[in-house]
C-alpha cells in the first residue's frame, strides 16, 4: 500500500528545499555590495517555517516515528533524536527570525548571516536523514493498517503556501518561489 502521508511528507520536504533555496539566495545578497535581502520575504518564509511544520508536518512525522518504533525497535533511538530535532529546528527558526528583526531595526547583519547559516545547514541535514534513512525503513516495515491509521489522523491538512489554496499572506512568497523555479529551469 502506498501511503498518502509518506507521499505528503516527501512533497513537504521538496517544497521546503525550494523555500530554503529562496532563503539562501536572499541571504547571499548580504555578500554582494549594493544588494539587500528582502526582509519581508524572509519574515514570511520564517513564519511559514514555524507555522506549517509545527502544526502539520512534524506531527505527521512524530506519529510515523511512533509506529516505526513499535515495528522496528532498533530505530527507536534515531526516531527519538529526529523528534527532538524538530524542537531544535523551531529554535533555530526563531533565532533566525530574531536576527531578521534585528536587521530590519538597523542593527548589524552579522548575527543574520550566522543565524541563517545554522538554520539552513540544520534544515538540510534533518531533511536528508529523514529522506535517506527513515522513510525507506518506514516503507519496508510499516503495515497497511499502520498506514491507514496514520493517513486517517491527517486527512485534511492543507499546506498554506504550497497547497491548492495559498493563504493570502503567503502569495508574495509563492510568487518568488515560482519565479526562482522558472529561472532555474531556464
Amino acid at each position: 500500500m502506498k501511503s498518502k502521508i509518506l507521499q505528503s511528507l516527501h512533497q513537504d520536504h521538496a517544497n521546503q528545499v525550494q523555500l530554503l533555496s529562496l532563503i539562501e539566495s536572499e541571504i547571499d545578497k548580504l555578500r554582494k555590495e549594493g544588494e539587500t535581502p528582502n526582509f519581508e520575504l524572509l519574515s514570511l518564509a520564517l513564519e511559514y517555517c514555524v507555522d506549517y511544520p509545527s502544526h502539520y508536518h512534524h506531527p505527521k512525522e512524530d506519529l510515523l516515528y511512533e509506529k516505526l518504533i513499535t515495528r522496528d525497535p532498533a530505530i527507536a533511538e534515531q526516531a527519538i533524536i529526529l523528534t527532538e530535532e524538530h524542537e531544535t529546528l523551531m529554535q533555530l527558526t526563531r533565532e533566525f527570525a530574531d536576527a531578521v528583526g534585528e536587521a530590519i531595526a538597523g542593527d548589524t547583519t552579522d548575527n543574520l548571516r550566522a543565524a541563517a547559516g545554522r538554520f539552513l545547514k540544520y534544515y538540510h541535514y534533518h531533511i536528508g536523514i529523514e529522506e535517506s534513512e527513515v522513510f525507506p525503513i518506514a516503507r519496508r516495515v510499516l503495515t497497511d493498517d499502520d498506514w491507514i491509521e496514520i493517513d486517517a489522523a491527517f486527512r485534511n491538512t492543507a499546506d498554506p503556501l504550497f497547497g491548492d489554496h495559498t493563504r493570502d499572506a503567503y502569495l508574495a512568497l509563492q510568487r518568488c518561489i515560482v519565479e526562482k523555479a522558472s529561472e532555474a529551469s531556464a
